[in-house]
């Protein structure tokens, strides 16, 4: 399976760093001849997913690019795709994974609220919901019962949706140890505000889990 790096929606330390890491895990590095492919939810044909999509990739990986995740263990996802898993969480919370200076609000929410929701959703168990840090096969991802390219889609109800739709839908999922390291006495690296963000995320579970993201062939 032919391997391409694709860094969308970053700054140049972003790529530079990542550059550097995946020269170092894999002693080469290929980034699409773009560089960076910025991307909304609103403009799906810069998104990400659509690149991979228009070129034929059989399996799409996403890592958050803020340095928390564990890289290396990226010939990992690789490996269960090409078994034949559709949708590969990666979790610092089952065996052989590593949780490093997890902020206890985010730690608490994660085991106790999101996770255990994202689960009776997807009829599946699963510890570790709020992690970006996964891959997809394409032919889950672009089912088109999935439907990932709608307007629906704005901030991170499509990390909820796509947790869950695979195993609605038959498909295989698994979870596989990844480490996930915040850094120590600094600030938290996220977007997600205290009240604002926080509420917004409960709001996506909820909605989730009634279905609310599930496409209307109806209409």
């Amino acid at each position: 399976m032919g391997k391409n790096i694709i860094l969308y929606g970053c700054h140049t330390a972003c790529i530079s760093k990542f550059t550097k890491l995946l020269k170092q895990y894999f002693g080469v590095c290929y980034i699409t001849s773009q560089k960076i492919v910025y991307y909304t939810f609103k403009t799906r044909k810069h998104s990400g997913f659509w690149f991979a999509k228009e070129r034929g990739y059989k399996g799409i990986i996403t890592i958050d690019g803020n340095n928390k995740d564990s890289i290396e263990d990226i010939p990992c996802f690789i490996e269960k795709l090409e078994e034949g898993y559709d949708l590969i969480q990666g979790s610092r919370f089952v065996k052989g994974g590593k949780a490093i200076n997890t902020p206890l609000l985010r730690l608490f929410s994660v085991k106790f609220i999101h996770a255990p929701i994202i689960s009776l959703t997807a009829h599946q168990h699963f510890t570790d919901t709020t992690n970006a840090y996964r891959a997809y096969s394409a032919q889950y991802l672009f089912d088109e019962r999935v439907s990932v390219f709608r307007d629906i889609f704005m901030t991170y109800e499509l990390l909820a949706y796509l947790s869950v739709r695979a195993t609605q839908l038959g498909y295989k999922a698994c979870e596989i140890p990844v480490k996930r390291a915040y850094p120590k006495n600094e600030k938290t690296p996220t977007k997600i505000s205290f009240f604002k963000g926080n509420g917004n995320l409960l709001k996506i579970l909820f909605k989730n889990f009634f279905g609310v993201y599930n496409p209307n062939f109806s209409k």
